[in-house]
């Protein structure tokens, strides 16, 4: 199939995109990567009177450390996510993580912004946008910009908090407070969707909590969070069960998911591995 008839608007300002999301109201979408999009319309599950497509926006296609801050913009490509040494140097939970996205040529055309708007269950980024709690920042050209923590960004499975006319601009993450972190997927075959996954992060001390998010088709993105264990279980073990303590086949996966990504994150930062 086609996509049904539209309005298509190349833009080449950010502010020009605003104006033109503005103008066309609540039906119109933005184009970036359009990994996602792009299938949408052709079976016509998404039927937009107007896409703005911001593919060219140079400015917010590049990223960088501002007053200790990592900016990351929002058409920064999956493939610059995944090999780009300072991400590999101060998030490297987050190259791992864009590197299991889809195949190549995907990874060369999806972007930051797409994959967050999009708020697929299954989303690599948005659960490491949890994990890291980074700010997702948004601008329209109705009212001023505002921040929106990723924790809150979503609202279920492709939906979010954003109104018609706002479109992400950066994700911004605050600087590394130390700690190990880990990432582990479980998909059907290479490239698939994740069937489970977790991304976490681990303390250096027992003065802050361990982090675990986990994602996959089936429960969206849970969040869980918890002092090192008193003797009682593994962090692994006691993380696992707090993001998922249902029976049943997604519970044992994601629980799976996140006992290697402990253990992941365990063998990253050289210690011995307690399960």
């Amino acid at each position: 199939m086609k996509p049904a008839e539209l309005t298509y608007l190349r833009v080449s300002t950010k502010a020009e995109a605003l104006a033109r999301l503005a103008e066309a109201g609540q039906d119109a979408r933005l184009l970036a990567g359009g990994q996602s999009l792009v299938p949408m319309l052709n079976l016509r599950i998404a039927r937009p009177s107007h896409l703005v497509d911001i593919g060219r926006l140079a400015e917010l296609n590049r990223l960088g450390v501002v007053d200790g801050e990592l900016y990351i913009g929002a058409l920064v490509r999956h493939h610059v996510l995944a090999e780009h040494p300072l991400l590999a140097r101060l998030v490297p939970v987050l190259a791992e993580a864009a590197g299991h996205i889809g195949h190549p040529a995907i990874r060369h055309r999806g972007t930051l912004a797409g994959s967050l708007a999009h708020a697929d269950p299954s989303g690599e980024l948005m659960a490491v946008a949890m994990l890291l709690d980074a700010t997702v920042l948004v601008e329209s050209s109705a009212a001023d910009a505002r921040e929106v923590p990723a924790r809150e960004l979503v609202l279920g499975p492709y939906e979010t908090v954003l109104e018609p006319d706002e479109m992400i601009t950066w994700l911004r993450v605050a600087a590394p407070r130390g700690g190990r972190t880990g990432f582990y997927e479980i998909v059907r075959r290479t490239g698939d969707f994740a069937v489970a996954g977790a991304a976490v992060q681990l303390p250096d001390d027992d003065a802050e909590p361990a982090v675990a998010v986990t994602f996959g088709a089936g429960a969206g993105y849970r969040v869980a969070s918890v002092r090192p264990p008193d003797g009682t279980g593994t962090m692994a073990e006691t993380l696992a069960e707090l993001a998922h303590p249902e029976d049943g086949e997604h519970g044992r996966l994601r629980r799976t998911a996140v006992e290697r990504a402990v253990r992941a994150a365990r063998a990253r930062g050289g210690a011995e591995d307690d399960g």
